[in-house]
């Protein structure tokens, strides 16, 4: 479609038209504001509109203060778990009992689905 379009002037001109429009719709002219402004606009009043309401329904915030009241903070020793227990970690079911305790061997088992042509 791109080689087809530019071998008729009458084509790439009303390619060009229309480009020019869909930018002149988005940007604007002097007369009139594009989408972008009208939308930059919407996005200023809503930000207003938020901060208004933020503003009327926010409570002052409580004042913090370095000092516990009656209570006793814990150590650090207090707040490591010591991971004691039994272990998570499942079973794997894939690994039957016994072999569970072999040792790998080095030997190689080789499975071939073809069956060699018996020679006379």
């Amino acid at each position: 479609m791109r080689g087809y379009m530019f071998r008729n002037r009458w084509f790439a001109l009303l390619f060009v038209c229309l480009t020019l429009a869909g930018v002149t719709k988005l940007v604007g002219t002097d007369r009139e504001s594009g989408a972008i402004q009208e939308g930059a606009g919407q996005l200023a009043e809503t930000r207003a509109q938020a901060e208004q309401f933020s503003s009327a329904t926010q409570e002052p915030a409580a004042e913090i203060t370095d000092e516990p009241d009656g209570m006793e903070l814990a150590s650090d020793e207090d707040l490591i778990d010591p991971a004691v227990g039994e272990d998570p970690t499942p079973a794997d079911d894939f690994i039957p009992d016994d072999m569970s305790a072999e040792e790998p061997s080095d030997e190689v088992v080789i499975v071939s689905n073809e069956v060699p042509a018996a020679e006379p």
